[in-house]
């Protein structure tokens, strides 16, 4: 049975990948990389096997006005890779903080009776936090910038630090 691996590719460095998911992308034959919009993946295709087919899916940016419309297409589009054998859809950061498309393509892929795997990485929230001398484990808050946006997030407690990913826009951060 072929198998969709959804891969965490770092916050961004190279050396941020995870020995795990260096040695899974070396022995991928065929990558769909979310994004190449990730400062790692111009240092990691020159790694890959000889062979390897990869592709991005940037162009679904482009084609659809609405983030659900692109991450259906994503979605739709790994399904269709990893029916026709083994795929590694590699994503920024960690597969399950801030990664809509994990969800919905574990989802499809059991419906399709697919197997799918998760290869970890870093997240944002690591590198944020060490880098302002906070450890989470004392109290905090991760949410996205959308949520808050929309009022759907819980309060917020101004006692503990608040950390907000995807401020993808001015608007957004404003």
């Amino acid at each position: 049975m072929p198998t969709i691996t959804i891969l965490g590719l770092g916050p961004g460095a190279l050396d941020d990948l995870t020995v795990g998911a260096l040695r899974t992308l070396q022995a991928a034959r065929r990558i769909i990389w979310r994004t190449l919009r990730h400062p790692s993946i111009a240092e990691l295709r020159p790694l890959l096997a000889p062979g390897c087919r990869d592709e991005s899916c940037d162009d679904l940016y482009e084609t659809h006005a609405e983030f659900a419309a692109v991450y259906a297409a994503i979605v739709e589009r790994v399904l269709a890779a990893g029916q026709e054998g083994d795929v590694v859809y590699a994503v920024p950061g960690h597969p399950w903080v801030g990664e809509a498309t994990t969800p919905l393509l574990l989802s499809a892929a059991g419906a399709a009776g697919l197997a799918v795997q998760v290869v970890g990485g870093l997240s944002f929230v690591e590198g944020a936090y060490a880098a302002v001398g906070v450890d989470l484990m004392d109290g905090s808050q991760v949410c996205d910038a959308m949520l808050l946006a929309s009022q759907h997030f819980p309060q917020v407690e101004t006692a503990l630090p608040l950390l907000v990913g995807q401020v993808y826009a001015r608007w957004l951060a404003s």
